[in-house]
């Protein structure tokens, strides 16, 4: 017995080890989340509960303009698998993606003199059917080489902008994965800015 709980003590640190999220629990949202608002979001408010981000915006934009975002630096060329529970209600679209965005420190004093565009390095996947109670979601991706965002922090976000309702995510993980990420079709230059 004291074997069996041992190895299952040692099961759950390995697992929770590999887990390349600095906070996915939401327990230092401040130091570790970031949400991004353009203006008409500025009302829209987020909190972080007992391991839960949640958000309830009654109106919709473009995507990039409300989503939530972790700063994380992937190996190229590397497999990650990214799951967390989901529960929404509502109408429109939520877009995953990794990649380099260039707003994470964003000053609105200081403007760049670089003129980098936004790049999407290898995540991109669209929710439109939610489920109400929370249900798993998982997505394979590949990381790919940076073309045009060589400065720029990379992350992975929630674009929540084409969102209307209440959105809710918890037990966020992204590991490595041996598995084969799905293939992809070409992408269009609309694609490869977000």
């Amino acid at each position: 017995m004291k074997y069996l709980l041992s190895l299952l003590l040692l099961l759950s640190s390995v697992s929770f080890a590999d887990n390349l999220l600095k906070d996915p629990e939401f327990k230092k949202p401040k130091d570790n989340w970031k949400v991004s608002k353009r203006a008409e979001y500025k009302k829209v408010v987020e909190s972080y509960k007992k391991g839960v981000f949640h958000i309830a915006p009654n109106f919709s934009s473009s995507s990039q303009y409300l989503s939530l975002l972790t700063p994380v630096d992937l190996q190229v060329g590397q497999t990650y698998e990214f799951k967390f529970d989901l529960s929404a209600t509502g109408e429109g679209a939520i877009t995953l993606c990794y990649g380099a965005y260039g707003d994470e420190n964003k000053s609105k004093k200081k403007k760049s003199s670089e003129k980098q565009k936004n790049e999407n390095l290898g995540l991109k996947e669209v929710i439109a059917e939610f489920p109400a109670d929370f249900e798993t979601q998982s997505f394979i991706f590949t990381v790919e080489e940076r073309k045009r965002s060589v400065d720029r922090q990379r992350s992975l976000r929630f674009f929540l902008g084409g969102f209307t309702g209440d959105f809710k995510i918890k037990n966020l993980s992204l590991t490595k994965s041996d598995k084969a990420a799905p293939t992809t079709k070409k992408k269009s230059k609309k694609d490869k800015e977000i």
